[in-house]
C-alpha cells in the first residue's frame, strides 16, 4: 500500500491517466514490475484481481469435487460394514453390485500407509449369471458407476474384435452363415471323441492344467453329445444348445488329442479340420469369458505344436495379449477370496489365471517380448497342494512348482526386454535364486524318486520343468555369453563375462540331453513336442559359435562335440516331423564349425602350462577311439584335431569342464549373499562387472545365422 501521508491517486476518477514516472515517484506499485505501459491504475488492479477470482473459483470447483467423493466414499464405507439389507440398498444406490466387506472400491483407508506395504482396496467385482463371466474395475476407477449393475443382462452379448488369426472362415461355413447347430453336427463319432479327449489329459496335458479332466467329459463332452431329445429347453420351447464358447473348448480338446495320436500322422488333416471348426464355433461369440481364455490357451498350444510352428505362433501373439487382457478384465490377477467367493470358484479362477499368465511368460521370454501383466499388479495365489497330497499325486505338485518358476522367468523377460542398461549384479542375484529353486524341488521332480520311475506322466514333468529351468539360464546369459565372445574371442574364460559364458554353455548342454531323454522316453510323442526341438536348436547354435568364434579356446573341441551331437539329435527324428526341416541349416552350421576348427592354430606350451592342472585330471581315454572314429572320414592332411595328437583334447571334454568352471565359487547357498556372487576362476583376472551397458551387443546370432545362408 502506498506510504500514509503521500497523496493516493483518486480511486473513481477514471479520467486520471496516471504516468509510470508518477507512480514510481509516489511508490504506489500499481504495476507488479514496473513494466507496463501507461494505463488508468484501476483498470489494472482490477485485471489482475479478476485473474485471481478465476483461480479461486477453480480451486473451490476441485474442493467441491473431492469432498463429493469424499462423502460417497465414506458411505460405501457405512453400506460395507452393514449388515446384507443396507449393503444391498448400498448397492441399488450406487451401483456397485456384489460388493463385501473386504472388496468394497470406496473404503476409506489409511493416507499415510508405509510405502510398499500391501495395498487393502481391492476394486469391484461383479459376477455375472452365466458361469465365467464377471467384469472387475480397480479400486481408481468409475466404470462401474454408468449404470445400476442390478439391471444389467449379463449375458455375454458385446463381442470383441475377433482376431483373423482365429475367426477365419473355414471350408463349408463363413463367420456370417455357420450357426452353432452346424457346428454341432460336424462333430466326430462319440467313440473317436473319447479316445482323442483321453490322449489330449493322458499325453499332451501333461504341461498345463487349464482343463479339469472330470469337468470337461461330465460336463463339456456329454452337453455337446446329448441327443436332441434329452437336451434342456427354454421358455419357448426350444432346444438349448452347448455353449458356442464350450463347444470351441471341446473342438480344440479333440484337435490336440488328435494331433498327438500316435494312430494318426502328425500334423493330420483330422485336427487341422477340428481346430477350423474351433475357431468357427468361436466366431460366434468372442465375448470375454474364463472359458474364452481357456479357449486361446489351448490355441496357443495347438499352433505351438502345429506345422507352421514358430511363424503360427508369432502371428498368435496379439490374441495371447487378448486373452491376458481378458483375464484382467475379469479380475482374475486379484485373489477371489477377497470377495468371499466358494472355495471351487477361487481354486478355478486361481488355475486359470496362472495358466495363462505362465503361457505369456514363455511366450515372451522366448519371443523377446515384453509380458502383460506386472507382478506388482497381482496378488492372486498360486492352486497349492499339500505334501501328503503329492506324494501320491505328483501332477498338481507339479503345476505349482510351474507357477513358481513362471514368477522367476518374468524376472529374466523383464531384463530381457529392458531398454535400459542393468548391473551385471542383477544377472547374478536372478540365477541363484533359479539355482535355488532347482536345488530345492521335491525329489519326485528332482528325478531321484524311484516310485516316479514307473509313471511315464511325472517322467514328461520332471523334463519340461528341468527344460523351462535351463531355458531361464540360457535367456538370462545369453546376452553376456555374446559379449564375452565379443570381447575375448581367443579365449572367452579371460573375459569378464565368462560366468555367463559357461551359464550359457552349461545350460546348452543340459537341454540337448533332455531332448536325448525325451527320444529315449517315447520317440512318437517327443517328436511331436515342438518345445524340445526349439531349444535344442538353440542349444546347438550356441555350441557352434563357440566353435566359429573361438576354435583354438580352452572350449572350442567340446563344443564342436556338441554341434555333433545336436545335429545327431535331430537326424534321429523320423521322416514327416518338422523337426527334420531344420537339419539343413544345422548341417551348414556344422560344416562352418568344422572348417573353422580346421583353420585353428595349435595351442602353444604356454597353453599347456596353463591348463595342466585340468589337463591330468579330465582324460578319458575310454572315449578316445569313438572319437577318432567320428572324425576319421575327413581328407589326409586336413583332418580336425585329434586326441591321439593332442593329449590335451582328451581332457576337453564338456562335461567335466562345465563342472570345473561350475562349482561352488560360482554359486551362493542361503547363508551367503546372493547379490556378492563374483567371478572367481581366474583370481588373476579383474574386471568391472558392475554395469555392462545395455545388454545389445555387437555379435548377432541373427547376423550369423544369415552369413551361413
Amino acid at each position: 500500500m502506498p506510504p500514509s501521508g503521500r497523496e493516493k491517486p483518486v480511486r473513481g476518477d477514471r479520467k486520471n491517466v496516471l504516468s509510470c514516472s508518477e507512480c514510481r515517484r509516489m511508490k504506489w506499485n500499481l504495476c507488479p514490475d514496473g513494466q507496463l505501459p501507461p494505463v488508468r491504475g484501476i483498470p489494472a488492479i482490477q485485471s489482475s484481481a479478476g485473474l485471481l477470482r478465476e483461480q479461486v473459483m477453480a480451486l473451490e470447483e476441485e474442493l467441491r469435487q473431492v469432498k463429493k467423493q469424499l462423502e460417497f466414499q465414506t458411505r460405501a464405507k457405512q453400506c460395507a460394514n452393514s449388515g446384507a439389507k443396507a449393503h444391498a440398498a448400498c448397492a441399488m444406490e450406487n451401483g456397485p453390485g456384489r460388493q463385501t466387506r473386504s472388496g468394497s472400491a470406496g473404503s476409506c483407508r489409511e493416507l499415510d500407509r508405509p510405502e510398499g506395504s500391501m495395498v487393502q482396496d481391492s476394486g469391484q467385482l461383479v459376477l455375472g449369471e452365466e458361469p465365467g463371466t464377471s467384469s472387475f474395475f480397480g479400486n481408481a476407477g468409475a466404470q462401474y458407476l454408468l449404470g445400476d449393475t442390478a439391471s444389467r443382462d449379463w449375458r455375454p452379448t458385446s463381442r470383441v474384435p475377433s482376431p483373423s488369426g482365429i475367426l477365419l472362415p473355414i471350408a463349408g461355413f463363413s463367420n456370417s452363415d455357420a450357426s452353432l447347430e452346424d457346428l454341432v453336427a460336424c462333430l466326430p463319432e462319440e467313440n473317436t471323441a473319447r479316445d482323442w479327449s483321453g490322449i489330449y489329459f493322458e499325453d499332451a496335458s501333461f504341461m498345463n492344467c487349464i482343463v479339469d479332466r472330470e469337468v470337461y467329459f461330465t460336463k463339456h463332452l456329454h452337453d455337446a453329445y446329448r441327443a436332441p431329445s434329452q437336451a434342456p429347453a427354454d421358455a419357448e420351447g426350444r432346444m438349448q444348445l452347448p455353449n458356442n464358447q464350450t463347444l470351441a473348448l471341446v473342438y480344440l480338446v479333440l484337435a490336440i488329442g488328435a494331433q498327438m495320436s500316435p494312430d494318426l500322422p502328425p500334423y493330420n488333416e483330422s485336427s487341422e479340420r477340428l481346430y477350423d471348426l474351433a475357431r468357427a464355433s468361436l466366431s460366434l461369440d468372442a465375448s470375454g469369458s474364463t472359458t474364452l481364455i481357456q479357449v486361446l490357451h489351448l490355441t496357443s498350444r495347438y499352433l505351438v505344436n502345429s506345422i507352421n510352428g514358430p511363424r503360427a505362433s508369432d502371428g498368435f501373439w496379439t490374441t495371447l495379449g487378448l486373452a491376458v487382457r481378458c483375464a484382467q478384465s475379469l479380475g482374475l490377477h486379484r485373489d477371489g477370496q477377497k470377495w468371499d467367493l466358494t472355495s471351487e470358484e477361487v481354486d478355478f479362477r486361481r488355475r486359470v489365471f496362472w495358466e495363462i499368465h505362465t503361457e505369456d511368460v514363455l511366450q515372451s521370454l522366448t519371443q523377446g517380448r515384453p509380458r502383460v501383466i506386472s507382478d506388482a499388479t497381482i496378488d492372486c495365489q498360486t492352486p497349492s497342494v499339500s505334501l501328503g497330497l503329492a506324494v501320491v499325486s505328483p501332477d498338481p505338485l507339479f503345476h505349482e512348482y510351474k507357477y513358481r518358476l513362471a514368477q522367476l522367468l518374468g524376472f529374466v523377460n523383464d531384463l530381457q526386454t529392458e531398454v535400459t542398461s542393468a548391473p551385471y549384479q542383477r544377472i547374478t542375484t536372478i540365477h541363484n535364486r533359479i539355482k535355488a529353486f532347482e536345488q530345492n524341488l521335491p525329489p519326485i521332480l528332482q528325478g531321484v524318486d524311484p516310485a516316479a520311475a514307473s509313471d511315464p506322466r511325472c517322467q514328461w514333468q520332471r523334463l519340461i520343468l528341468r527344460l523351462l529351468i535351463n531355458e531361464g539360464y540360457l535367456f538370462l546369459h545369453r546376452a553376456h555369453f555374446a559379449r564375452a565372445l565379443r570381447d575375448c574371442p581367443e579365449e572367452p574364460l579371460q573375459s569378464d563375462y565368462r560366468f555367463s559364458y559357461v551359464s550359457e554353455l552349461d545350460a546348452s548342454r543340459v537341454i540337448l540331453s533332455i531332448l536325448r531323454d525325451a527320444l529315449m522316453l517315447r520317440q512318437s510323442l517327443a517328436c511331436r513336442f515342438w518345445i524340445f526341438f526349439f531349444h535344442a536348436f538353440t542349444a546347438t547354435v550356441n555350441f557352434a559359435v563357440v566353435a566359429v568364434r573361438s576354435p583354438s579356446s580352452m572350449l572350442g573341441q567340446a563344443c564342436m562335440q556338441q554341434v555333433d551331437v545336436g545335429v545327431g539329435l535331430f537326424e534321429s527324428v523320423p521322416e514327416g516331423y518338422r523337426a527334420r526341416h531344420e537339419i539343413p541349416t544345422l548341417r551348414r552350421l556344422r560344416d562352418t564349425a568344422r572348417g573353422a576348427m580346421r583353420e585353428s592354430r595349435p595351442s602353444t606350451d604356454d597353453d599347456h602350462d596353463t591348463l595342466l592342472g585340468a589337463g591330468t585330471r579330465l582324460v578319458r581315454l575310454a572315449n578316445s577311439a569313438a572319437r577318432k572314429q567320428t572324425s576319421g572320414g575327413t581328407e589326409q592332411g586336413k583332418s580336425e584335431p585329434s586326441c591321439a595328437d593332442d593329449p590335451l583334447r582328451l581332457a576337453n571334454d564338456l562335461d567335466s569342464w562345465l563342472e570345473m568352471f561350475s562349482g561352488e565359487p560360482w554359486t551362493s547357498d542361503d547363508s551367503r549373499d546372493e547379490t556378492s556372487v563374483l567371478v572367481q576362476a581366474d583370481a588373476s583376472t579383474t574386471g568391472d562387472t558392475a554395469d555392462p551397458g545395455p545388454l545389445a551387443v555387437d555379435f548377432d546370432f541373427d547376423d550369423f545365422f544369415s552369413s551361413l545362408a
